[in-house]
């Protein structure tokens, strides 16, 4: 299973530019989850300590009010996005709901193991650091930007 993951990983762009032994701390510590259609994989106001890949599957995003008729989407990702807030410590509140269109299939990352995985290698921590950041949809700022008239497509 986690050489599965691996290939899928060294296949997104991003982490294919790390080293080869921290791709495969980031396959070992992270735990790769299924979510079934119309399941949550994060929820609007509720903090989170991880983010997650995505390896298969697509997952729509949502902001807003309490109740459908309130509620903006600011579209869909699709394998290889990342989703999770960029300065990447544990507690961030989501400001979007991010739900499984159909099966999804995920790698989830706790914070604290994205940053073992470039614990033993400290010169490969900015590099893990930047290649996350640069890819990732942050779900604690997504409705300032939106409401900002940025979406996010």
């Amino acid at each position: 299973m986690r050489a599965a993951v691996l290939g899928r990983l060294r296949r997104i762009g991003l982490f294919g530019e790390l080293l080869s032994h921290v791709q495969v701390r980031l396959a070992t510590l992270g735990r790769v989850r299924t979510f079934e259609a119309g399941e949550a994989l994060f929820r609007q106001g509720k903090s989170y300590d991880h983010l997650v890949i995505l390896l298969n599957g697509r997952v729509s995003l949502e902001w807003g009010g309490s109740d459908a008729t309130r509620s903006r989407s600011s579209g869909e990702l699709g394998p290889g996005s990342i989703v999770g807030n960029t300065d990447l410590t544990p507690g961030q509140i989501s400001r979007a709901t991010v739900t499984a269109i159909g099966k999804v299939e995920v790698l989830q990352l706790d914070y604290l193991a994205l940053a073992l995985s470039a614990m033993p290698y400290p010169e490969s921590m900015p590099a893990v650091q930047a290649a996350v950041r640069t890819s990732l949809v942050d779900i604690s700022a997504a409705a300032t930007r939106v409401e900002d008239g940025d979406g996010m497509q």
